[in-house]
């Protein structure tokens, strides 16, 4: 395997560890810049097909999905900076970055096979989607952030 690759697999592996409440090793937390814009196209994947999974009618593309990951990815690094400015340790930008982009991409992941396994099983109740869709991936990612 390519070292780039088997580097990519392991900020995957830091994502999924952080997203599973488990300090990842010294050595995968400083994660190279690249791999943010590389988790761009995985994390818009999981969006555009969480989208799909909650179409009930006719599937039409908008590009106000695109607009939201852009968004996301922008807040991702302003908050990336913030914290490392605050810390002292600018350097660390990218590398936080990253970490919370693969760790956002599994919670997205896991978020999107419940969201399906409910719509099979149609257990919405009202407001559910609210609760479970909306508050349950903030106060994941607000805790994971502790690790």
């Amino acid at each position: 395997m390519r070292p780039a690759m088997k580097d990519l697999l392991r900020t995957l592996g830091a994502g999924l560890w952080l997203a599973l409440f488990v300090k990842p090793p010294p050595s995968w937390r400083l994660r190279p810049a690249a791999h943010f814009w590389l988790l761009l196209i995985p994390t818009a994947l999981v969006s555009l097909v969480g989208d799909f999974v909650q179409q009930t009618g006719a599937v039409v593309f908008s590009a106000d999905g695109v607009q939201q990951d852009a968004l996301g990815a922008m807040l991702v690094l302003a908050a990336s900076a913030a914290v490392a400015a605050a810390a002292g340790q600018r350097v660390l930008t990218w590398s936080l970055a990253v970490l919370i982009s693969a760790t956002g991409l599994w919670i997205s992941a896991f978020m999107l096979f419940a969201l399906w396994a409910a719509l099979q099983f149609d257990q919405f109740g009202p407001g559910g989607e609210l609760l479970l869709f909306v508050f349950v991936p903030c106060l994941w990612w607000l805790f994971c952030g502790g690790f």
